[in-house]
């Protein structure tokens, strides 16, 4: 998309920054491992892939028309995002039944489609749009209000089946009953045949419309529920035929081909007056939320679509629009507006909870690539004087407006977790050229990602970094991810030949992490959107009991049960103030040895040093207890992984410690 070619342009240019970063090489944990999906296996191309747990979203740029599709790893089922709805919602192309691909002659055949409308009132307002292959009569009670399309002019024949004509029925319509007849006829063969079949020279009809009396409105549409005639219906004798049949051109035209409809295998695609062609691409995804941008013609809107209810709607929408690039979080909508300010792209806001738009970014320079935390009170972006000149900001929201400030100059490609704002640059003096770069969201020191070779497009969550990187220009790009809090390094994929694109980073509920790329192999063409999900350690563990620090009641000393008897949040074997005194603290060591079952010598053994710092204890005898402790606690160590279980052996020497800890042994 146009983000890889900014950051291609970018890597050229060699941006420079005056400024200096404290730059870290991080310990290289080796193959992220974990478990790879392909999200999508169809045929065509497939990017700009983003996921939010169980949810990856996508564009599918198979054909002419682009698709936003979602994968679900709860069902392994990917889905298209429907498209927009017909001009005439309801309305089909119909004809008469009985019909096939191989029926001749069809050139000037012809046919009335009636229906009886009953009113309650005298209508005040209507509305008819019809379109045809190739030509057809509008009858209201009898009165032939107007006619569309040609059977030999070969130029109005094709424009009717492609654009719908307007006719005005009011004033043919009256109070209680009104008959409304179509009558169609197929054009000539224009030379394509002299004995046409349908599938040579299909032919079909599309109308609807609604009336408004006596306060209520009644819409209609061309459907299997329309009588057909062979013959004029009001001539004598006239009877139907039957009841009109759905057709379609073939399988992919017209857009919105109703299922069950009979299909005449032509190879064409005029039947285009009820479709709406749209371009569906530039996902994101928030749980069960995904953006995207839709472009009919030569307007874009942004659309909100909920998985859920399968709805999709137009966020803020504007008679004129041009805007492109979502990115979601919390209830808070980002996306670029091209239709604003010089056209160079201004950024904007949408909050979903309060319905209200604002202005972020109004600079006159270009405007783009933004992204939003998973609160949705911060938004990242660059502003850039040139397509190769860029600069990172933020806006953070508080009490309901934005503040916007500068967060790095030479600098693009930001993401934020709502923690950390990451982003890439190539500065004068770096030692391994374009590099990742992350500084905490509230403002704070920044840090260099020190990595040989070129490392681009990261994206952050839960303090996880994802990025490309390559050896040089000319060599594929792999995915990595880097941990912050453990500064360590961990290679997604390894495939030189293959060129891999980074689309987001999602840490799990679980504690997973799970990246989204997609991948282009030049040799067979193939480009496809590929996950991996995987586990690594997401924080540092000192004393290495398994629990991890920010969650361990006691970094410094080994305690995987997390004791903590006096309920302080400081666990037992850092605790020396937890409300017993040194001879129940014995006591309760002494059981916890009884109570692990060991082989009596080594019980015995431990259960006499513990016992000989009791007596030494009521004796006021405190150095020699805490001889014994030591001693206990070096035979506890021996024997750990032995003849005690390596877990149980920690508990003990914790429970010890912390007594020579209330002791104040040396």
């Amino acid at each position: 998309m146009s983000r890889q070619l900014v950051i291609t342009l970018s890597m050229l240019a060699g941006l420079v920054l005056a400024s200096a970063a404290s730059a870290v090489t991080p310990t290289n944990g080796g193959a992220a491992g974990g478990t790879a999906t392909v999200i999508d296996t169809s045929q065509g191309p497939k990017g700009d892939p983003h996921v939010s747990g169980p949810l990856v979203s996508y564009t599918d740029l198979a054909g002419l028309a682009y698709h936003v599709r979602y994968y679900d790893f709860a069902t392994g089922v990917s889905t298209t995002v429907p498209p927009p709805p017909p001009r005439l919602p309801g309305a089909s192309w119909i004809w008469a039944p009985g019909v096939t691909g191989s029926t001749s002659p069809a050139q000037l055949a012809q046919f009335y489609f009636t229906k009886t409308i009953t009113l309650a009132a005298a209508p005040t307002a209507a509305t008819f749009q019809l379109a045809v292959d190739n030509f057809a009569e509008v009858r209201v009670n009898g009165t032939i209000v107007g006619t569309y399309g040609s059977t030999s002019d070969f130029t109005a024949g094709l424009a009717s089946q492609q654009t719908f004509k307007s006719f005005d029925i009011l004033p043919q319509l009256t109070s209680g009953s009104n008959t409304i007849t179509i009558r169609a006829q197929n054009a000539i063969g224009f030379g394509a045949c002299t004995t046409c079949t349908y599938q040579q020279n299909p032919a079909g009809v599309i109308f609807g419309g609604s009336i408004t009396a006596g306060g209520s409105t009644t819409t209609f549409a061309s459907d299997t529920s329309w009588q057909v005639f062979a013959d004029d219906p009001t001539a004598a004798g006239a009877t139907p035929i039957g009841f009109a049949e759905n057709y379609c051109l073939n399988a992919s035209s017209p857009q919105y081909c109703p299922s069950g409809a009979t299909l005449f295998d032509h190879p064409g695609g005029s039947w285009t007056a009820n479709d709406v062609f749209s371009l569906d691409f530039l996902s994101d995804v928030d749980g069960s939320s995904i953006v995207f941008a839709r472009q009919i013609g030569i307007q874009s809107a942004i659309m909100l679509f909920d998985t859920t209810t399968g709805a999709a709607t137009e966020i803020a929408p504007q008679a004129t629009s041009s805007r492109y690039f979502p990115a979601i979080g919390g209830s808070t909508i980002a996306f670029v507006d091209y239709a604003t300010g010089n056209g160079a792209g201004d950024i904007f806001a949408y909050d979903l909870a309060a319905n209200t738009l604002q202005a972020v970014g109004t600079a006159p320079e270009i405007e783009q690539n933004v992204a939003v935390s998973p609160s949705g009170n911060a938004v990242v972006w660059e502003r850039c004087a040139t397509y190769t000149s860029c600069n990172v900001l933020k806006a953070l929201k508080s009490g309901g407006s934005w503040t916007v400030s500068s967060v790095a100059s030479a600098s693009q490609n930001a993401d934020t977790d709502g923690t950390a704002i990451v982003y890439d640059s190539d500065r004068s003096g770096s030692a391994t050229g374009r590099d990742i770069y992350f500084q905490p969201l509230a403002g704070g020191p920044e840090t260099e990602l020190e990595l040989p070779g070129i490392q681009f497009n990261p994206s952050i969550s839960g303090g996880v970094i994802a990025f490309q990187s390559q050896p040089t220009l000319f060599d594929a790009a792999d995915i990595w991810v880097y941990v912050i809090a453990t500064n360590t390094l961990f290679q997604v994929t390894d495939t030189p030949t293959v060129y891999e694109f980074l689309g987001d980073v999602a840490l799990l509920q679980s504690g997973d992490v799970r990246v989204v790329w997609e991948a282009f192999d030049p040799t067979s063409l193939d480009e496809r959107v590929y996950a991996r999900t995987f586990t690594v350690p997401l924080s540092v563990d000192s004393d290495g009991d398994g629990v991890p620090d920010p969650s361990d009641n006691c970094p410094s000393i080994a305690n995987p049960s997390q004791a903590d008897k006096d309920g302080d949040g400081i666990g037992d074997a850092c605790d020396p103030l937890d409300g017993r005194p040194p001879q129940q603290q014995l006591a309760d060591l002494e059981a916890a040895v009884r109570a692990l079952g060991l082989e009596r010598g080594v019980s015995n053994s431990l259960l006499v040093k513990i016992q000989g710092a009791s007596s030494d204890l009521s004796a006021a005898q405190t150095s020699a207890a805490c001889g014994k402790l030591t001693a206990f606690i070096d035979e506890v160590r021996a024997q750990s992984g032995k003849k005690i279980a390596a877990d149980k052996a920690d508990e003990l020497v914790a429970l010890a410690e912390q007594l020579k800890a209330a002791l104040g042994c040396a």
